[in-house]
């Protein structure tokens, strides 16, 4: 029924009354000893009342569009008028019966007598039983529904088309629901028994005590009945009846049970050119329409009955193109409705986003309407689905994300035709179709690109057969006259000529394309790739930056003005997304590899690899490489978003054990002796870990014992060896491995290997702030950061150069700061782009960054010292290697300077190292002076430390000059000590500190958030014991991510070898 306003003729019966009882107010148990009321019954519900008859004539109104309808027989005198926006509803509709009533509950017994009370003669009786629960009362069945009126039409032949807005209700009443029964009555509750006794009986001297139990409780009583009688619903009501009577033509009339109904039983769909695609632009056909009448009387004789195609979001109907049905069509019987309906497939009212073809879903939904009311027919249409889409499809376009300059390359795409007949020029359609490239930033030369469109190109279609495709691609080359680490675009579309041209109303289809105005684009694909520099190794370039396609080219642009600019040093730019692998192009290494002793800085961010999903840095980086370089003194710095620091410390867990590759063996740091204490003894002669020697693998040989052999002997000197090893050398990290197969006697259980790892002083830091690609300058934190990543040594001698040249407020110039000599550990040189003056701010990060490092490192030497200390002998301070090389530098400055000048920061330094080994405290001092001196590892590394300080004091200094900055340092120590102790710990006073001072150096507010990889990984403690076979599975490892890394760089070599002509 339509949604219209509703007249109603009401002759409904009224619904009959529900059984019901109003049992007033009762307790819910009976009094003591008395069993309980029975429910009483439910009063009997009442038929539903019949329908009446309705008599009615339907004549044609003065009004148009209105039918009038007047009352006859008992309804004589009564007028209505329907206009289009009403029905009418003739309601004769038999009364509902009652639903039967619920009869009572019964009343629950009441509780049993008491028992007697026990006595000294008798004891206690048990409760009587409780009484009968009361029986539930009867409930009624449910009444009959009503008989339902007859409904009685009369109408002319001619105006079989006012029935559309009447519609009757003849349905008999539906029988009330039956009732239910009450539910019976528990049984009282048993009484209770009497009450026990207690008494004493006395016999001479003596007291008895006496005693009879309380009696039990009586048994519950039985519960009433319930009532076994079935209860049945009321009967529904007979249904009424309803007879259309039409006065024909001739004086005669017809009776006809109901009216007629019309419904759409099927009909075909067809586009307009008959692809079999329901395109944009072109009409749908509807034809066949066959239409049934599942009423109980005839269609209209004289009315017209119009069909048209219903409009939706997509179809737009031919409205002056309707098919009429055929009229008196019999009850039951199907006929053909003549002629082909229209609709439009309107054109698309947003615009897609790349990449997203057209697949919209509609509905064909046919309406009939009656013309002379203008009211359309009720449930007459059937729908069926049909999708909305083009002809041609365009899949996604090969391309590179990264070029560079100068580079041929060749781009490709494929062309699908998915209808049932053939596109293109010299098609039977005749329908201009092809692809159009533009290069709307004239960053690339095509190759066939015509005077007039310079950066577009066209290929048209020629003809492409049903279900083909066709591949197209298009040549360019990268201009010359395009900036490095720039980004550029282009757009790829699929333009197809409009299948109706006259609906093109609006002259040209394509705004961006007016030498091309029929044509309009139907699927687009937007390319963006990143212009890379091409690559080449300078020597003397102090910084490798490896970046990636989607490294922000404003963050690349911020790195390399600040290297250049602002610290005056050569840099290289390796781009992983240009060749897809870390291969240098210039001398086939490892690209790393060449950068042996510098600085280098990766970006960690994701990044598309050639169409074969996001990728990082870490998904190709050797951890055997970037060990090797780290343990050697290359300093290596990963910038990159916090929520990629996970993947990062993952990855860095494979530099835990590092002795993968074939053919590794031991060299001459590597130490085998028949015990660990002669181990131990050795590798701590040695001194600190050299950064000119490679890891070395030690070992000692697991003896067998009185009361212990095999595994669980080898087991347990592998654990000792782990524990003691640590414990020894706080700054380096071990693998050990009880290795069974290894026997150098028959009292051998095996070999205790000891494979040294990435020294606490190799640097892998991770920065977890990016740069801020909106900004011009590079943010303070990462200026500090980069510094920070120059090698130690370097930055040992530029902190000498900046004393030397009194560290003035303008700077220092670079000419004078990068005067450092090539150290033979490190083999490099620092080269000078420019002159200029490095700021004071830089020269300040130099010296913070030399700090921050020597401070880790006594953090790391002086926490968790067992008593007494395990370091033998009085040069511990050799274990300690970045101190080692700050001295060994310092020593060989030879300055003789004669002022103190731009030495402030140098003090800074020295009395920080020295207040961390002073007792902060009373306590600490008498432990570490008085009793217990000889063991404290600070107390015994202080004296070092003072000596080392006075030898280059008098190396480097004039008497006097020493002498005051001597001073300078006591009072710093000073300062330094207070902030110790005040912080309660040594350790946490100096991070607050370091954290103090990194913060007056960062004015920006930047994050100062970043740590060394391999020390925040919880996996490399100081010493690890790996279980038996563990080397095999860690070489299993690392072969398998060498299988992806090489998997993956053939393929993107073999992709780059397809797509890149020449460069």
């Amino acid at each position: 029924m339509q949604s219209r306003e509703k007249i109603l003729l009401e002759a409904s019966g009224k619904p009959g009354n529900h059984g019901f009882q109003y049992y007033g107010e009762r307790d819910g148990v009976a009094p003591a000893g008395r069993p309980g009321a029975n429910g009483r019954s439910s009063c009997v519900a009442t038929n539903g009342e019949d329908g009446k008859d309705i008599h009615v004539q339907l004549k044609v109104s003065e009004k148009p569009g209105t039918v009038l309808v007047m009352g006859v027989n008992n309804w004589k005198g009564t007028r209505w008028e329907v206009n289009n926006e009403q029905i009418l509803l003739l309601d004769c509709k038999g009364g509902d019966g009652g639903n039967g009533g619920r009869g009572e509950d019964g009343q629950q017994g009441g509780e049993g007598a008491k028992g007697r009370n026990a006595t000294k003669y008798r004891d206690a009786e048990d409760g009587q039983p409780g009484a009968r629960g009361g029986d539930g009362g009867y409930g009624t069945d449910g009444a009959n529904g009503g008989k339902a009126g007859n409904v009685f039409i009369q109408l002319a032949e001619e105006d079989m088309d006012l029935l559309l807005p009447v519609y009757w209700d003849i349905r008999g009443g539906k029988g009330g629901g039956s009732g239910t029964h009450g539910n019976p009555g528990d049984g009282g509750i048993g009484g209770q028994g009497g009450d026990g006794i207690r008494w004493e009986e006395r016999y001479g001297n003596t007291v008895h005590e006496r005693s009879r139990p309380r009696g039990a409780v009586g048994p519950q009583g039985p519960p009433g009945n319930r009532p076994a009688s079935y209860l049945s619903g009321g009967l529904a009501g007979v249904n009424g009846s309803s007879q259309v009577t039409v006065m024909r033509m001739d004086g005669t009339s017809a009776t006809y049970p109901s009216g007629y109904v019309l419904k759409v039983v099927s009909f075909d769909i067809c586009d307009e050119n008959q692809d079999g695609i329901n395109e944009p632009g072109e009409h749908l056909l509807v034809s066949n329409i066959k239409v049934q009448n599942t009423g109980g009387m005839p269609s209209p004789k004289a009315a017209d009955i119009d069909v048209l195609i219903h409009g939706t979001h997509w179809l737009d109907p031919i409205v002056s193109e309707p098919v009429r049905v055929p009229k008196d069509i019999k009850p039951g019987q199907t006929v053909l409705v003549p002629g082909t309906l229209k609709a439009f497939i309107c054109h698309e009212r947003s615009t897609r986003g790349p990449g997203q073809l057209l697949h919209a879903t509609d509905e064909v939904q046919l309406i009939a309407t009656a013309t002379r009311l203008g009211r359309t027919l009720p449930d007459f249409s059937g729908k069926t689905g049909i999708v909305i889409r083009y002809p041609l499809e365009l899949d996604a376009p090969k391309y590179l994300d990264c070029v560079e300059k100068g580079d041929e390359v060749v781009f490709s795409w494929t062309l699908r035709n998915v209808s049932t007949k053939p596109y293109g020029i010299q098609s039977a359609l005749a329908r201009d179709a092809g692809t159009i490239l533009c290069d709307p930033g004239h960053v690339f030369d095509f190759e066939n690109a015509s005077e007039t469109a310079a950066h577009k190109t066209i290929d048209l279609l020629e003809e492409l057969d049903p279900g083909c495709e066709v591949p197209i691609s298009q040549t360019f080359r990268v201009s010359q006259r395009a900036l490095e680490y720039d980004e550029a675009h282009l757009k790829l579309e699929l333009m197809l000529s409009d299948p109706n041209a006259a609906s093109n109303r609006d002259g040209s289809l394509s705004a961006d394309h007016p030498e091309h105005p029929h044509l309009r684009p139907v699927v687009w694909y937007g390319m963006r790739m990143q212009i890379a520099g091409t690559y080449s190794y300078n020597h003397n370039a102090s910084f490798l930056l490896v970046v990636n396609a989607y490294t922000v080219n404003k963050v690349i642009h911020q790195a390399m003005r600040f290297i250049r600019n602002e610290l005056g040093l050569a840099y290289d730019i390796f781009n992983v997304s240009v060749n897809g692998n870390l291969i240098s192009p210039v001398t086939g290494r490892h690209i790393l590899e060449d950068y042996q002793g510098k600085s280098i800085i990766l970006f960690t961010n994701s990044f598309p690899y050639f169409s074969r999903g996001q990728r990082t840095i870490f998904n190709f980086l050797d951890p055997t490489v970037v060990g090797v370089l780290a343990q050697t003194g290359t300093s290596i710095s990963l910038f990159g978003p916090s929520q990629s620091s996970e993947t990062a410390i993952k990855w860095s867990s494979m530099l835990g054990f590092l002795r993968v590759r074939t053919g590794d063996t031991e060299d001459d740091s590597s130490i085998r002796t028949n015990n660990l204490d002669e181990l131990r003894k050795s590798v701590y002669d040695g001194g600190h870990h050299h950064f000119d020697k490679r890891l070395a693998k030690h070992g000692f040989a697991s003896q067998k014992t009185l009361f212990s052999g095999g595994d669980r002997k080898l087991d347990a000197d592998a654990k000792q060896a782990a524990q003691k090893m640590a414990k020894t050398f706080p700054l380096r990290r071990f693998t050990v491995h009880g290795n069974p197969e290894v026997k150098d006697s028959a009292n051998s259980t095996g070999f205790v290997e000891i494979y040294e790892g990435l020294p606490m002083a190799a640097k892998i830091r991770y920065s977890l702030q990016d740069f801020d690609a909106n900004g011009t300058d590079i943010p303070d934190f990462n200026k500090y950061a980069i510094i920070a990543s120059l090698p130690f040594a370097m930055r040992v001698e530029m902190l000498w150069n900046i004393v030397k040249s009194g560290g003035t407020v303008s700077g220092v110039n670079t000419v004078d700061l990068y005067h450092v000599k090539s150290t033979e550990v490190l083999k490099t040189a620092i080269a000078v782009t420019e002159q200029r003056l490095i700021s004071d701010k830089l020269c300040r990060a130099i010296t913070l960054s030399i700090e921050h490092d020597l401070v880790h490192e006594f953090s790391l030497f002086n926490s968790k010292v067992p008593w007494p200390d395990v370091l033998p002998g009085p040069e511990s301070i050799r274990q300690l290697p970045l101190l080692t090389q700050f001295f060994t530098i310092s020593a060989a400055q030879n300055a003789q300077l004669s002022s103190t000048e731009g030495t402030n920061a140098l003090a800074q330094l020295l009395a920080t190292l020295l207040a961390s080994l002073a007792p902060t405290s009373f306590g600490q001092l008498v432990t570490q002076t008085i009793l217990f001196g000889a063991g404290s590892r600070k107390a015994k590394l202080r004296p070092q430390l003072n000596t080392r300080i006075g030898q280059v004091l008098d190396t480097s200094f004039t008497p006097d000059a020493a002498t005051q900055l001597r001073q300078n340092i006591d009072a710093h120590e000073k300062v330094v000590k207070a902030s110790l102790k005040a912080a309660g710990s040594t350790r946490k006073g100096l991070h607050d500190i370091m954290q103090r001072r990194m913060g007056e150096f960062v004015g920006d507010g930047s994050s100062t958030a970043y740590f060394d990889l391999p020390q925040h990984n919880p996996v490399l403690g100081a010493a690890e014991v790996l279980p038996r076979g563990a080397p095999g599975q860690k070489i299993a490892q690392w072969e398998e991510y060498m299988r992806k890394v090489n998997e993956e760089w053939a393929f993107a070599e073999e992709m780059r070898r397809e797509m890149v002509t020449s460069n």
